[in-house]
């Protein structure tokens, strides 16, 4: 419950970022929390900033710090590098544009590591509204299940939290994630295979496809409908190695909360059947 929750605050940040990135630093926290602000001044014991739309001034010390994300794309990391002799505080400096960019901002995109999978932020939307919360969920549910029934095949599953940060890190917000290319995403994550999902949940007045495929003629649903697609590439091109698209409808009473989660095991379960990884 306590990593549910780290994880759902730190999406949320993640989201906010990625709408507002463009014209705001991003301030990280040694204890990971992310603070989307405008920086005014940076000293070898404190920072000063201010939060979106205030003119009221904050300072929060540098040894609380672990790296600033300018808005500028520049990164200024706090921990290693020169000490102050005042403060005891070790602190990299900005470099002028000739010199070699250190090795600590070397971190973009790093190396692909073979046999590891990043679940992609997933997008739940119910009733043809999205939601953050039922994402989050989704997202986290897919991560833990895949990590449950891989490890016998040597394949590691990125942790959520480290996912979004990862994206964060690299300006893939909850924008640019829409339209972010296969390339693009597993340079910034750094798995072999990425798992994209989209699930659709609505009560009355849908259409299922039926067949497994979605390739028999649908019909039309009188109780809840859910939608799940499911693409995972892997590391040799941008075309997907599985795919599929699964539609159930459940009526009345039958009809549970949490009934999405039993499509998603069972599309999971083909995949992983498929001999993909």
């Amino acid at each position: 419950m306590k990593n549910l929750v780290l994880f759902l605050f730190v999406l949320s940040s993640f989201m906010a970022i990625g709408q507002g990135s463009s014209k705001n630093d991003i301030i990280v926290t040694k204890n990971g929390e992310l603070i989307q602000a405008k920086v005014v001044k940076v000293t070898a014991s404190a920072i000063s900033f201010n939060y979106p739309g205030e003119t009221v001034i904050n300072e929060v010390a540098t040894d609380q710090l672990e790296k600033i994300v300018f808005s500028s794309g520049r990164t200024q990391t706090f921990g290693a590098g020169s000490t102050n002799s005042d403060t005891g505080v070790s602190i990299i400096t900005e470099s002028p544009k000739n010199d070699p960019i250190p090795k600590e901002e070397i971190s973009l995109f790093p190396s692909v590591t073979s046999n590891s999978i990043a679940v992609v932020p997933a997008s739940f939307t119910k009733n043809n509204n999205y939601s953050k919360e039922l994402s989050s969920e989704l997202s986290s549910f897919i991560s833990s299940y895949l990590a449950k029934n891989t490890s016998e095949k040597g394949v590691a599953v990125q942790d959520m939290t480290q996912t979004i940060r990862n994206l964060v890190d690299n300006g893939i917000g909850y924008q640019e994630l829409k339209t972010a290319s296969t390339t693009a995403l597993r340079n910034a994550l750094g798995a072999e295979f990425l798992v994209r999902v989209a699930l659709e949940e609505n009560q009355g007045g849908g259409t299922v496809k039926k067949g497994f495929y979605g390739d028999e003629p649908s019909t039309t649903a009188t109780g809840t409908t859910t939608t799940l697609t499911i693409t995972v590439f892997g590391s040799a091109s941008e075309a997907p190695i599985f795919s599929s698209q699964v539609s159930q409808e459940v009526k009345g009473a039958a009809n549970t909360p949490n009934g999405w989660q039993t499509l998603t095991e069972y599309v999971l379960d083909q995949f992983l059947a498929s001999g993909s990884i």
